[in-house]
């Protein structure tokens, strides 16, 4: 008997997998959909997701995936178009929510490649916009970073007491460094710049 499975998959922890889910709920109200769902980053290919991958290897001919857009299924889009690909060899129908979906098979394959390569592209863009910003940021004199460890302790008038007091008292370093809420490393670094 045939089954319909929804894949759904965002980049990470801060985004909600429910959109996606209501999303396909709403199109398909009266089916039984097995969802799977994801966090990944769109950067990985399809063979890299531990879910997407599984699901794959479990759909047979005749299922039904959903999927909200096309970007969900690939880095880019020869990875989409590799991924579609086994899907129609395999007989497994494909359904995008947020596409044009055509009955001819040729027309609804072009559709799904123009999806991919613009889905690609605002990848690529994103990517652009992003380093464009982190840019205009460093030129605003922005440091950009994780700041060194250390300089939480130097100039911090409270954590140098309460160095100088725990060292007098014969703590450990590892107990120090917990009071201070700082690694080990951060603490020995900052004793060392004081010799």
């Amino acid at each position: 008997m045939s089954q319909i499975h929804a894949y759904i998959r965002v980049s990470n922890d801060t985004l909600n997998l429910e959109n996606q889910q209501n999303e396909i709920q709403t199109a398909f109200p009266n089916a039984t959909i097995q969802f799977h769902l994801e966090t990944a980053s769109g950067k990985l290919p399809a063979a890299q997701r531990p879910v997407l991958r599984g699901l794959l290897s479990t759909l047979v001919a005749g299922d039904t995936l959903i999927i909200t857009e096309i970007s969900r299924l690939g880095r880019d889009a020869v990875d989409v178009i590799h991924t579609v690909t086994g899907l129609r060899l395999d007989g497994i129908q494909l359904h995008v929510i947020r596409s044009q979906e055509s009955k001819d098979v040729f027309v609804s394959m072009i559709t799904t490649l123009l999806d991919a390569f613009s889905a690609q592209k605002e990848r690529e863009n994103n990517s652009e916009r992003t380093k464009a910003g982190l840019r205009l940021a460093v030129l605003n004199g922005k440091t950009l970073g994780k700041p060194l460890g250390s300089s939480k302790l130097k100039g911090n008038p409270q954590a140098e007491r309460t160095i100088e007091t725990m060292l007098k008292k014969r703590f450990s370093k590892a107990a120090i460094a917990r009071e201070l809420g700082c690694s080990i490393g951060t603490l020995e670094r900052y004793l060392e710049g004081l010799k």
